[in-house]
């Protein structure tokens, strides 16, 4: 998909340099982001300017325009350009707004007529506060990362995998597996209204503000709303320095956290309040355990929009966690790799060597039919021949690997069913920080 200056420059070579509003929501249908959908305007003006050809733009600017004042369009962009600003998710977005505007030669443009002398003025003062911003914000960033990798010495997954994504404020968050980081799953959810907005706190942040005391693509819990998610591609660890940071946007409101490793038994960590969304588990937790739901209840304090508004939950200290199905791995009974199962664990390979190092374990899992002896036997066996397959293709000795065979003790669902005991039958590949 095209970037964000990718898109803009295909549409300056349609069209002209000229910059519109109808240009820039075009720009976001190009790159299916929101970086300029952040207007108040209503839709009889949006429609009205993106029917504006080319040379009807121009001869509005060069007839009716004087020089020291802007037009509406104008402005328009101005603010596009402060919202896209001052709505920034991480620092891929910050980068194509810094190329968008030093692509953008605003004096040519003023020079051809096809913008106000006063817009590229003011324009043009806006872009050289914008671009100080940004320069503060990278040094944000690079702080982030320099203090996680401070606390954590020998966490690092290498920079393939961390990202740096902006919450609550502005504040830089780094997370060392970036994208996975995120929950990928909303198991529940209750609202005293019932309005259901919990998709968009899947996955990476995507909410906007539009300055009017109105937030876009987040879900508000409502007061004493309740929100459950699952992290399914990876899981909740403790490491140095906080574990989870939930994104919200506008002020931190008083919100209880829980934590659980299977959705039944919960661990209460607190309350998250005061402007501050990152969590530290580690009075909570033992070291290395693996905790896969979160769960947010509203604590019923009055704002705006009641309930806290939740964008998107991270896990900061993350171990990846991978499934295998049994029965594309085994024949029944078996432990010798099929020809299908082979090709499974080689297309798991790059998911686990660009994390670079870490504590690989390979969990084996049975229904429950057979005996409980047999099943582990079974289950560990079946471990190690997907560790002997990873290990021709990982050679890399910053990985340390385990075995662990757990038979019919620890299932995913009950066995009452055929489709349940075929979830149950699988091979878990965890990584985890050194």
């Amino acid at each position: 998909m095209d970037d964000l200056t990718t898109a803009f420059e295909k549409l300056n070579a349609e069209s002209g340099v000229e910059a519109t509003i109808g240009k820039l929501k075009k720009v976001d249908s190009i790159t299916g982001q929101n970086s300029f959908q952040v207007l108040d305007m209503d839709q009889e003006t949006i429609d009205k300017m993106s029917k504006k050809t080319k040379s009807a733009v121009e001869s509005t600017i060069k007839e009716t325009a004087p020089k020291d004042k802007m037009t509406d369009d104008e402005m328009d962009m101005m603010r596009a350009f402060t919202r896209a600003n001052s709505n920034l998710h991480n620092t891929a977005e910050l980068d194509k707004l810094q190329q968008m505007i030093a692509s953008t030669d605003l004096e040519k443009m003023a020079a051809e007529n096809k913008i106000t002398e006063r817009y590229a003025q003011m324009q043009g003062n806006e872009f050289e506060r914008i671009l100080k911003r940004l320069a503060s914000k990278k040094k944000e960033v690079t702080k982030a990362q320099q203090t996680f990798k401070k606390l954590n010495p020998n966490l690092y997954f290498g920079e393939e995998s961390g990202f740096t994504y902006f919450g609550n404020k502005g504040k830089a968050v780094y997370l060392p597996l970036g994208k996975l980081s995120f929950a990928d799953r909303v198991i529940s959810y209750w609202h005293p209204e019932n309005k259901n907005n919990t998709a968009y706190t899947i996955g990476e942040p995507d909410a906007y503000s539009t300055g009017m005391n109105s937030v876009m693509n987040a879900h508000s819990l409502g007061l004493k709303g309740t929100l459950t998610v699952k992290f399914e591609d990876n899981a909740l660890v403790d490491v140095n320095g906080p574990d989870l940071y939930v994104f919200e946007l506008g002020q931190i409101e008083p919100t209880n956290l829980e934590i659980s490793k299977d959705g039944k038994t919960w661990i209460s960590v607190g309350k998250i309040s005061g402007g501050v969304a990152e969590v530290d588990i580690h009075d909570f937790v033992k070291p290395n355990e693996l905790y896969y739901y979160v769960r947010l209840t509203d604590l019923e304090t009055s704002s705006g929009i009641p309930g806290a508004d939740v964008d998107a939950i991270a896990a900061i200290g993350s171990a990846v966690r991978l499934n295998l199905d049994s029965q594309v791995l085994f024949e029944t009974g078996k432990s010798n790799l099929t020809a299908a199962g082979k090709t499974a664990i080689n297309n798991l390979v790059k998911s686990i060597t660009v994390l670079k190092k870490g504590n690989v374990i390979i969990e084996g899992h049975t229904d429950d039919v057979g005996s409980e002896a047999t099943n582990k036997s079974l289950s560990l066996a079946r471990a190690k021949s997907v560790s002997a397959e990873l290990k021709k293709s990982i050679p890399n000795t910053a990985f340390k690997w385990k075995e662990m065979g757990y038979g019919e003790t620890k299932p995913l669902v009950e066995n009452n069913s055929e489709e349940n005991k075929a979830l149950n039958r699988r091979v878990e590949i965890l990584i985890l920080p050194n």
